[in-house]
């Protein structure tokens, strides 16, 4: 939900200002490398760090922004997992070959672990 947040620093810091001792936040946010995102920009003549219109996001960050974001509120990364939550079904054959090489864009989402800096 940060994405659509016009301040997500806010939200991070009280995140972190509510956390337990030794808690954990988990994140996720859209993979701005998702192939269908960047071909859709293309096509629309749009920048592609952009969302959606009608998905409201105010927001987008590749993987090195959004770890910058993270510092800025007093947080840092534990752990990364790409996710993909579209099914295979949506997945262009002639697009196979290039997930192989650079498999990030064959991922719609990134799942952050976050803890407090100490």
């Amino acid at each position: 939900m940060l994405e659509h947040l016009d301040s997500p620093i806010k939200a991070l810091k009280e995140f972190k200002r509510v956390l337990k001792a030794d808690g954990k936040i988990l994140i996720s946010v859209p993979n701005v490398w998702y192939w269908r995102r960047i071909l859709k920009a293309l096509l629309e003549r749009r920048k592609i760090f952009r969302e959606l219109p009608e998905i409201d996001h105010k927001q987008a960050w590749d993987i090195y922004e959004f770890h910058n974001l993270v510092n800025q509120a007093g947080l840092e990364i534990v752990d990364v997992k790409w996710l993909n939550w579209h099914s295979r079904k949506h997945k262009l054959n002639i697009l196979d070959a290039l997930v192989r090489v650079i498999p990030q864009i064959g991922y719609t989402h990134l799942l952050f672990r976050l803890k407090p800096v100490k």
